[in-house]
């Protein structure tokens, strides 16, 4: 697969830009940059790495922690879409089987 949409916040970007991508390129110039920042004061004395590297772990972390997930059921659901796919036809055709065999007993 060319492209992977991992996460629900991605997808919704993909096909939001695929809909209406001037009405979405008009909104995110508008409120973009503005979105992004905080009102809150920098911590004067916090690493960066501007000039050199920062001691430590280099993942992406900070106040958002909390609202962030190890998993996405999103790219669950595309790692085994082949296998979803078999189940949601083997599932129907059973339900049909069975919904033709009650009403073919209703009928009688």
């Amino acid at each position: 697969r060319p492209e992977l949409y991992v996460g629900f916040p991605a997808e919704k970007a993909i096909w939001a830009n695929r809909i209406m991508p001037r009405l979405l390129d008009r909104y995110l110039a508008r409120n973009g940059f503005s979105s992004q920042q905080t009102s809150e004061p920098e911590d004067p004395n916090r690493p960066n790495n501007l000039y050199e590297s920062v001691d430590g772990d280099y993942g992406a972390h900070g106040r958002f922690d909390a609202r962030s997930t190890d998993t996405s059921q999103a790219l669950w659901a595309t790692e085994r879409r082949g296998r979803l796919a078999i189940g949601a036809i083997a599932a129907s055709l059973i339900g049909a089987l069975i919904f033709g065999r009650l009403n073919g007993n209703r009928s009688r």
